[in-house]
């Protein structure tokens, strides 16, 4: 009688498992890689950078219940149209292309909408912060070639941006993410081009709207 009543009271138990779509995630530091692709608004007149691959690394550390701070670090490798002030008929004379290189630095801050844990494994999030671009090039053979007011710097630009994503989780430990950002920073005009004809049509500067699209997997610790 004991061994079946025993037995009898395991089988109830099993029975009112619930099985929830819900874990909890118990590392709080990530670190890991990441690779894209940078879709760029050259900006109204054409100066800024063309369209091309990121890639970058990312560390992250969870503060409390839903929210992530996160820095990011991407390198980005380009070209750019170098332009004189000569007019012609689709506008500014193209004098030819100069490579562009550049580091993207970000930090963000990421809310989890799942909070601490995941729903079927996934963790979908929203984030926003703020950093800087930071142009490696310099100066190109082909800007020397112009009077110092044509030519285009890009120089360092403050750089916000915005976006989500989610993160899928086969493991505690290993996860892959994938997610959108706008990232927003400054194209400033030479001076000689506001001098043309170009002055009456445009701004000193101009902030433009760039989208990041990546990919990239992480170790969690």
């Amino acid at each position: 009688m004991a061994v079946a009543l025993l037995v009898l009271g395991v089988q109830g138990v099993v029975a009112q498992t619930i099985r929830s779509p819900y874990r909890f995630v118990e590392k709080s530091q990530t670190g890991g890689i990441w690779a894209g692709y940078l879709a760029t608004d050259r900006g109204e007149v054409g100066f800024g950078p063309e369209a091309g691959p990121i890639l970058g690394g990312r560390y992250s550390i969870r503060l409390s219940g839903a929210f992530t701070v996160e820095a990011d670090a991407g390198y980005f490798s380009s070209t750019r149209t170098v332009l004189d002030t000569a007019i012609v008929e689709d506008g500014f004379r193209k004098v030819g292309e100069a490579d562009f290189h550049a580091l993207l630095l970000n930090g963000s801050l990421r809310f989890n909408l799942t909070g601490p844990r995941t729903w079927h494994r996934l963790q979908p999030y929203a984030l926003f912060g703020a950093g800087a671009m930071v142009d490696l090039t310099g100066t190109s053979n082909l800007d020397e070639m112009l009077p110092v007011d044509v030519r285009y710097d890009f120089g360092t630009s403050f750089a916000g941006q915005f976006g989500g994503g989610v993160e899928w989780f086969p493991s505690q430990r290993l996860t892959f993410r994938f997610d959108v950002r706008d990232v927003l920073w400054k194209i400033n005009t030479p001076t000689a081009f506001l001098l043309s004809r170009l002055g009456e049509e445009t701004t000193p500067d101009q902030w433009t709207s760039n989208f990041l699209f990546s990919a990239g997997a992480a170790l969690h610790f």
